[in-house]
């Protein structure tokens, strides 16, 4: 709401550390950090070399089809993506847990050198974020939903973290594999809804959503 009452071209949010940066366009809708990677994976130039973590959405690999950029996936957390910068000769890092590396400036994640970069990136262009992210392919997901309460779907992603060694945190949602599968659970305190989703690239991945769907559901049942 604040980045609609003050015409902004978007809004952030840091981790304690500034490692993490989290945005809200300018039409006040958070965005994903799937789809931030694919925002700015967009607007590289041709040839370019982005590293990504392998939990990342595959929307990311149509952009960077249609960008003609190179995207590396790097299977581990975004600190196996600073170790491996500078040999996979990538012009960007980025995870889905809102981290974004520049490796001509450090190799370590930076929340407030994103944002710089991303206002810079807009102004040079003449652009709105939501205008940017209204442009991107879409790919299909299958997701299902629970109606849930915040403390109950809070409860949920407290248990993912805990029982999962691979997973992609922000402050609403885990990502976590299944086999090859990478599940996300997402709560929308708004709506009271938990969502859980997968990319549809497959039968697998749909059904293992449904399993892990009834799952949860019945982890909920058992807080009662």
């Amino acid at each position: 709401d604040l980045s609609r009452a003050t015409s902004s071209y978007f809004a952030a949010a840091l981790s304690s550390d500034a490692s993490q940066v989290f945005i809200v366009d300018d039409k006040g809708r958070f965005v994903d950090p799937d789809v931030l990677i694919a925002a700015v994976a967009s607007v590289l130039p041709p040839g370019s070399r982005l590293a990504v973590v392998d939990s990342t959405s595959r929307i990311v690999d149509e952009v960077a089809e249609r960008s003609k950029i190179t995207l590396i996936r790097v299977k581990g957390l975004s600190s196996d993506i600073s170790r491996g910068m500078r040999r996979l000769k990538a012009t960007l890092g980025g995870s889905d847990s809102g981290e974004f590396i520049f490796p001509n400036f450090s190799l370590a994640p930076d929340g407030m050198l994103f944002i710089v970069k991303l206002l810079e990136t807009l102004c040079a262009k003449e652009m709105r974020l939501s205008t940017l992210v209204e442009s991107l392919p879409e790919v299909q997901r299958f997701r299902l939903e629970i109606d849930v309460e915040e403390s109950k779907a809070m409860s949920v992603l407290e248990h993912l973290l805990d029982t999962n060694s691979e997973v992609a945190l922000t402050p609403l949602s885990v990502k976590y594999r299944v086999a090859d599968v990478w599940v996300k659970a997402e709560l929308d305190p708004i709506r009271s809804k938990l969502y859980v989703s997968a990319d549809a690239v497959s039968r697998n991945s749909i059904e293992t959503v449904k399993r892990e769907y009834e799952r949860l559901i019945e982890f909920l049942e058992g807080l009662q």
